[in-house]
């Protein structure tokens, strides 16, 4: 992947390890899914219409596999940058194989929502481990 999607990490020069972390956020995956999926779908009942909370829930699926590459996979653990750009490029993929290009901005939601929970999961970790 282009060096450009990759340009902030964190300092891990702590515990626990990356394998810990990644374990851990894969162990609440589901969990986290049905948090952000039910905070959208609570959002966008605001607006009559269809949706398509299924490309929703995958966008968030392949948007947490990519976070926790990114995480577990380089030299540095790194956050995933132009996350937006990213996860549109992801979405035609998606959507050109499943169909629903009318809710790829679902996919990117749930794609950037998941980035979003593990950066704070992330940040929470090192933040409470320094603090010890």
């Amino acid at each position: 992947m282009p060096s450009e999607y990759f340009p902030f990490g964190w300092n891990l020069s702590v515990e626990p390890s990356r394998e810990t972390i990644v374990n851990e956020a894969e162990k609440r995956r589901s969990e986290w899914r049905e948090k952000r999926l039910q905070g959208h779908m609570n959002y966008v009942s605001q607006w009559e219409g269809d949706f398509g909370f299924d490309h929703y829930a995958a966008g968030f699926d392949k948007g947490l596999t990519v976070a926790l590459e990114f995480f577990s996979k380089l030299k540095f653990p790194s956050k995933l940058g132009f996350i937006r750009q990213f996860a549109s490029e992801c979405a035609i993929a998606y959507v050109s194989q499943h169909g629903g290009s009318q809710w790829q901005w679902e996919y990117v939601d749930g794609f950037r929502e998941a980035n979003d929970e593990f950066s704070d999961f992330v940040s929470y970790i090192i933040h409470v481990k320094v603090q010890q």
